[in-house]
C-alpha cells in the first residue's frame, strides 16, 4: 500500500461518525480541489495530497477537548507523518 492510502485509512479512522461537515466526503472534495489548483498553480502532488488527507484529522480532539483543530491536526499529522518515514522539509 502506497503512502497515499495509507494516509486515507489513517485519516478515515479520524473521520468516522464525525458529526460536523468534516467527514471523509468534506476530505475528499478537499484533495480534489487540490488537484484542481495545482494545475493552475503547481506544486508537489504529494505534499498537496498529504496536506488535504490530514488537514482535519484534529477535529473530533476540538470537539472533545476544545481548542483548534489545526494545531491538533498539525501535531497529529507530524507524528503520522514521523512513523511514516517521511522527512520534514523546512518550507
Amino acid at each position: 500500500m502506497d503512502l497515499i492510502e495509507k494516509t486515507r485509512e489513517f485519516a478515515a479512522t479520524f473521520h468516522e461518525g464525525e458529526p460536523s461537515s468534516h467527514d471523509m466526503s468534506h476530505i475528499t472534495r478537499v484533495e480534489a480541489l487540490c488537484r484542481e489548483i495545482r494545475k493552475e498553480e503547481g506544486g508537489d502532488l504529494l505534499t498537496l495530497q498529504l496536506a488535504a488527507l490530514l488537514h482535519d484529522v484534529g477535529v473530533i480532539k476540538e470537539h472533545e477537548d476544545g481548542g483548534d483543530h489545526a494545531l491538533y491536526s498539525a501535531e497529529i499529522a507530524s507524528e503520522f507523518l514521523g512513523r511514516a518515514g517521511v522527512e520534514k522539509k523546512n518550507c
